[in-house]
């Protein structure tokens, strides 16, 4: 916990502790204050949940990627308080995990990709209690499934100073068009938080600047569909980016907006799935469909949580481990996985 008198300190220092750091060192870490959303359409057909064979290490802010139809989750933060760099693949088919080589650089709330059958961890952040002492990494690391191995890549662009205090930070990313896009919130302690989008090129191992995503001042789960990119922020505005045009499109936002949600795509829709509202984690999917620009409800997850990880594997979804909890600095990691069977409309 920090108290009012450090509080008091690190404002009259000339930081900006966004809303995300002063939720995360309360008890609950939620977001009391939302916008309404746009309205649901009526429930369409449903997601049918089954839970799976856990994951070995219990753990939540980490990254999960399919490569040939088998899920890696890699780093996070584990329930010994540990950051991890750990690798563990699951294997829907047969319903087992199996560990697989360490990614060299330990980090929570990082970005984990796939393209052309090779996993990307890139930058994310190591504290294990400290919330103001954050170490930032802006790693970019390959893994190889096929050789089981790692080897390191060109570090992902700092994008500007930043303060060392949880909340001041986060970084989103997906693959379109076999490139990877990050969309960052970066807070160098000013009243002007900095957002910043870049491209990596894993052929040419090169890093681009790209125009800003539209929102300034939060953290984003990020998605991507028909190779364009989604960006969906903690109180639930969504904007579509275009690599092609370098443009981003505000979108209609979440119906029920929750900080800490994850966002996957499968059967040609985006899902929104978990997160926390008024401090609790919570079981809600919704579906957006980006023909129509609608969200919809559907089927909730078996267990609420936040920062939970998904994954898509044989036109399943897997919702795997996150935090039981709504504490950044004391959460209480899972190793639960469902499975998300959606029905065709």
């Amino acid at each position: 916990m920090i108290s009012g008198e450090r509080l008091k300190r690190f404002i009259r220092s000339g930081f900006l502790l966004t809303p995300l750091f002063l939720l995360a060192c309360s008890s609950g870490g939620g977001e009391e204050n939302v916008p309404s959303g746009s309205s649901l359409t009526p429930a369409g057909p449903p997601i049918t949940w089954a839970l799976k064979n856990p994951m070995p290490t219990p753990r939540t802010e980490f990254g999960v990627a399919t490569v040939n139809n088998k899920i890696y989750a890699v780093g996070g933060y584990s329930n010994s308080g540990s950051v991890l760099r750990t690798v563990e693949e699951y294997d829907p088919a047969t319903d087992s995990w199996a560990r697989k080589a360490d990614m060299p650089t330990p980090r929570r709330q990082l970005i984990v990709v796939s393209v052309n059958n090779k996993i990307y961890a890139i930058g994310g952040v190591n504290f294990s209690w400290d919330p103001n002492r954050l170490i930032y990494s802006y790693s970019t690391e390959e893994y190889n499934p096929a050789t089981n191995t790692w080897a390191s890549k060109a570090s992902m662009p700092t994008g500007g100073t930043v303060n060392r205090v949880l909340g001041n930070r986060f970084i989103g990313g997906a693959v379109a068009n076999e490139k990877i896009y990050v969309a960052a919130h970066n807070n160098p302690g000013t009243l002007s938080p900095i957002t910043h989008a870049l491209e990596y090129d894993p052929v040419t191992n090169v890093w681009t600047s790209k125009t800003q995503p539209p929102f300034s001042y939060t953290r984003y789960t990020v998605a991507s569909l028909h190779n364009k990119v989604y960006a969906l922020s903690d109180i639930g505005e969504l904007a579509e980016y275009d690599p092609l045009k370098d443009s981003w499109i505000i979108r209609p936002p979440l119906s029920t907006p929750r900080f800490r949600t994850s966002l996957a795509s499968v059967g040609g829709k985006l899902l929104s799935i978990g997160g926390g509202r008024n401090s609790s984690p919570v079981d809600i999917v919704e579906q957006y469909d980006p023909e129509t620009q609608n969200w919809a409800l559907r089927a909730s997850m078996v267990s609420p949580r936040v920062s939970v990880a998904v994954g898509e594997a044989l036109g399943k979804l897997y919702a795997i481990g996150g935090s039981s909890n709504a504490s950044e600095t004391f959460p209480s990691p899972l190793a639960t996985v469902e499975e998300g069977t959606p029905t065709v409309d």
